[in-house]
């Protein structure tokens, strides 16, 4: 999507600044206002942010900072009501603010996951281990916890038969082995039938079947009325291997009507066609099994009524249906419930576990959901799928090393919850595309809390499309790697109308985009959250921690954004909002030509709000605003440091191409170029610029760098320091503004500058300020004091550079 970040230069370059004529030097007065809440009296005259001002050599005025605890943050009020929480000083003397820091007094906001599984181990990122053993004995599955399911063949009882409990007392028992004299037969150990069939068919409407070691050839059922308990001697010994075809009605076990019941424990289940299968109101329980090398499915629950409950077992080598009908290890269809505990689901085609149609339930718990396959063409292989109004909930349960998407929800109705889980290393499609961790789409609802989303090839965590919902809580989305050629690889993403809310998440290691919004009705809501380490994709684009744009809307509070490349706050395009209260955006780094690296950036047409910000230790400038229609509103926003880029550039606030850039109570400190600036570029449309309750202080000189043939950088001239710089055309109009320490004050290159009651001092460069202007352009002051600058006065000059002899802007696709 075209994005046009223009590189700052412009009138800054190669300035030597010498006065052709001088106006007699203003009166030395000094300017003092009623300070605004939250700032007190500067020592200078006008104001400043009591978080800056009120410290050892803060420049507070004597007794301003008398009844102001800046160990507490500073309560901040919204423009639109309610408050947020303000600045504070940390206890090594740093601002705190916006994003809650260690050693907060009200304590620091919880982020990432809060609690483990049980069984699960805390690791010191915070994240949890779910213990898998890679020491499970053949035939077994690790599971969460360190333990394997009971499938071995070392979990076999040394008896021939599995040894009954209370629960059969008084019930009809019958024995069955293998090759035995179905002649002789009586279902005694010493007469037992030779098939599992015959057993069921002499024990009536229920009892006990005890099945001992072989391989069985048949196809089991259980009908309308019968509860039977079929007890295999172990899995790992007793094989029940069907011979039906591969549709649903060729299952190997199969469970029909109301009141049907199959209790079902100790065998492997295999065959030509489906696994096991309970349709019309049957009923399934199925306990230590194996369900192995089935076509189509392994387990199927089918219709309203219907129910399979799976527990220590494991399914694994579904093979696909033919035709292209999706296959699964488990599944759920048409208002069935399937619940599943302490199962691994393993080496699958298609999707490990699916649910489908309203009314359907499936419950996943202790389970591990791993590599399942996906067709030759490359699609599918997922591992958790609910879809066309479907529940499922998941707690406890390993999702690893599928394809495609790892967890998926789809469909109006359709809900998903994942708690205490981990979705992990979902692998691309063939073709290099997906490869996402958790998505929902066309109107579904997903609810996650304490969940890793990790190391996945594209996206950790997407939503899609008007009514689908996604909300996380407690949780962490790390490691979102690019496509194979180098594109996307973002944290969350909402797109199409969806709406995304995360509250307590870590977003970490991503390229491309950390928290990505885009398309008309799309909303992400970020509470208490932290997106950083953002990096850029392989061709070096990118790299934002939070991007909204195409008329997206991103919400931000208590959000820390930091060590992200480029931009850290991006929005862009018409009807595009970015919303930021009590957030802090730090340390954003200059992509691999050396540029950007701006805190917030706005442009397009989109709108910015800002209110309780703390922008810190970021490249070139903190806010970027261009173009026309584009609105920047800042309120109560601190900027601190701002690190000149690879070409010697750093501004506090630039406003260009047509864009407004507002603010009230906003401070610029130790800035290496200009403090805030109203630029226009080669006839474009010209920003304007209106500021109330401005401190811009410390803004240093710095040098001028140019890419030169090959890796080294050249200096090309000085950079000077301005506390405000408009430029032809523009506008700036800034209300009880203190410009104090800086190279000149202001400087007006036949731009508009109106000052009303401001403080213009300590210009150490030369002049105090500085007015190019021609009959175009025009510098009102209305009770401006200048203190102590190297000289008092205003210079003006018309030797301007044309716009020929400009750098142009930089594109950015």
């Amino acid at each position: 999507m075209p994005r046009l970040l223009p590189i700052i230069v412009l009138l800054l370059v190669a300035l030597q600044l010498v006065g052709c004529g001088e106006d007699p030097a203003p009166p030395r007065q000094v300017a003092r206002w009623e300070c605004p809440a939250t700032w007190v009296a500067y020592e200078r005259g006008g104001c400043g942010p009591a978080v800056l001002l009120c410290v050892p050599g803060g420049g507070a005025a004597p007794g301003a900072c008398e009844g102001v605890d800046l160990s507490r943050p500073l309560m901040i009020a919204l423009p639109d009501g309610g408050t947020v929480r303000g600045f504070y000083r940390l206890p090594d003397g740093g601002i705190g603010g916006g994003w809650p820091e260690p050693g907060d007094p009200d304590g620091s906001p919880v982020v990432g996951i809060t609690e483990c599984a049980e069984g699960w181990q805390r690791l010191p990122d915070g994240t949890c281990d779910p213990m898998l053993r890679t020491d499970c004995p053949e035939g077994s599955g690790a599971l969460p916890g360190g333990r394997c399911t009971p499938t071995a063949l070392s979990d076999c009882p040394a008896v021939e038969y599995e040894e009954l409990g209370a629960e059969a007392r008084g019930a009809a028992v019958v024995h069955v082995r293998a090759g035995a004299d179905a002649t002789a037969a009586d279902g005694t150990t010493t007469h037992p039938f030779a098939t599992i069939t015959a057993g069921v068919a002499r024990v009536g409407l229920q009892g006990w079947v005890l099945v001992a070691r072989g391989e069985y050839r048949e196809q089991l059922y259980v009908g309308v009325g019968t509860s039977i308990h079929v007890l295999g001697a172990c899995a790992a010994r007793v094989t029940l291997r069907g011979a039906g075809p591969p549709t649903p009605a060729g299952a190997t076990v199969t469970v029909e009507g109301a009141r049907a019941v199959l209790d079902l424990r100790g065998v492997t289940v295999t065959g030509t066609g489906p696994g096991a299968r309970s349709f019309r109101r049957g009923t399934l329980r199925a306990a230590g099994i194996v369900l192995s090398d089935n076509t189509g499915v392994a387990v199927a629950a089918v219709g309203e009524g219907a129910v399979v409950e799976v527990t220590a077992s494991v399914v694994r080598r579904t093979r696909g249906f033919p035709g292209g009908t999706a296959s699964a290890g488990l599944t759920a269809l048409g208002g069935a419930v399937l619940r599943a505990s302490d199962v691994v689901v393993v080496d699958n085609a298609d999707l490990g576990v699916h649910v489908q149609d309203s009314g359907t339930l499936g419950e996943l718990s202790s389970s591990v959901v791993r590599a399942t396959r996906p067709r030759e063409e490359g699609r599918l292989g997922r591992g958790l799928m609910a879809v066309q109004g479907a529940t499922l909930r998941a707690t406890g349960v390993l999702v690893v090393d599928n394809s495609d998407w790892s967890v998926g929800a789809l469909g109006a109705g359709t809900v998903l919850e994942l708690v205490k889980s981990v979705v992990r290393g979902t692998r691309a499609r063939s073709d290099g595309t997906l490869g996402r961790g958790l998505i929902a789409e066309q109107g579904a609802t997903v609810r996650a809390t304490d969940l890793l989303v990790a190391d996945s090839a594209e996206l950790g965590v997407s939503a899609s499309n008007a009514n689908t919902r996604v909300e996380l809580v407690s949780s962490v989305v790390r490691g979102g790697l690019p496509r194979s050629d180098g594109t996307l690889g973002r944290g969350l993403q909402a797109q199409g109308g969806a709406t995304l809310r995360a509250t307590g998440v870590l977003v970490a290691d991503h390229a491309f985009v950390g928290v990505g919004a885009d398309g008309p009705g799309t909303v992400v809501e970020l509470d208490r959250s932290v997106v950083r380490n953002t990096r850029p994709r392989r061709d070096a684009m990118g790299g934002n921690g939070l991007l909204a744009g195409g008329g997206a809307t991103l919400r931000a509070t208590g959000v820390l954004v930091a060590n992200s490349t480029e931009v850290g706050v991006d929005a862009f395009g018409s009807d595009t909002v970015m919303e930021l209260a009590a957030s802090v955006v730090r340390n954003t780094q200059v992509n691999g030509a050396g540029t950007f690296g701006r805190a917030l950036g706005v442009q397009g047409g989109a709108t910015l709000r800002a209110t309780g910000v703390l922008l810190a230790d970021n490249s070139e400038s903190a806010v970027f605003a261009a173009e026309v229609g584009t609105e920047a509103r800042l309120s109560d926003t601190i900027i601190l440091g701002v690190r000149p880029n690879g070409r010697g550039l750093g501004m506090g606030l630039l406003a260009m191409q047509g864009a407004r850039l507002e603010g009230v109570r906003v401070a610029v400190q130790a800035v290496h170029g200009t403090g805030v600036a109203a630029l226009p570029y080669r006839g474009e449309a010209v920003p304007t610029v209106a500021l109330r309750d401005l401190l811009v202080r410390d803004v240093r000189s710095s040098t001028v760098r140019t890419s030169a043939d090959g890796p080294t950088v050249r200096p090309v001239g000085r950079m000077v320091a301005y506390g405000l710089h408009v430029g032809p055309g523009c506008s700036l109009d800034a209300t009880h503004a203190v410009l104090d320490h800086g190279g000149f004050g202001f400087f007006s290159a036949n731009g508009t500058i109106t000052l009303r009651q401001g403080i213009v001092s300590r210009q150490i460069e030369g002049l105090g300020a500085v007015d190019l202007a021609t009959p175009d352009g025009a510098t009102t002051l209305e009770g401006v004091s200048f203190l102590d600058n190297a000289t008092d006065r205003i210079a003006r000059r018309d030797d301007l550079p044309t716009a020929s002899e400009l750098p142009p802007p930089t594109r950015s696709e």
